[in-house]
């Protein structure tokens, strides 16, 4: 499974990612009590930033990798600015789209 987490970059955001690292670790804990993910194929993690001045959404790579486990979404969270006020969650879900590479036959 991959998951693409989108995460807004604007100030009001400021103080919340955190959150984005419990919650993946939990996802990832849950998905794998479900044996989703446990096989030759592992659980991937994608974050897309968005909201900053220049309106455009960017892939948050870790390590140089677009895709990764669960456990290095806290190291991708921390590239993430606050200095935004101009979010467009419909264009990053597109730009996810069209620039991640998911695996074929997944939502």
């Amino acid at each position: 499974l991959t998951t693409v987490i989108l995460a807004d970059e604007s100030r009001t955001w400021t103080g919340n990612y955190p959150y984005l690292e419990t919650i993946s670790l939990e996802l990832e804990r849950q998905l794998q009590a479900a044996g989703v993910g446990t096989g030759r194929t592992p659980n991937h993690y994608a974050l897309v930033g968005f909201g900053t001045d220049d309106m455009k959404a960017h892939i948050v790579s870790v390590n140089s990798k677009k895709l990764f486990s669960a456990s290095k979404v806290s190291k991708a969270v921390r590239s993430l600015r606050t200095d935004g006020d101009r979010p467009d969650g419909f264009h990053a879900i597109k730009f996810a789209m069209e620039h991640l590479p998911l695996r074929h036959g997944q939502a």
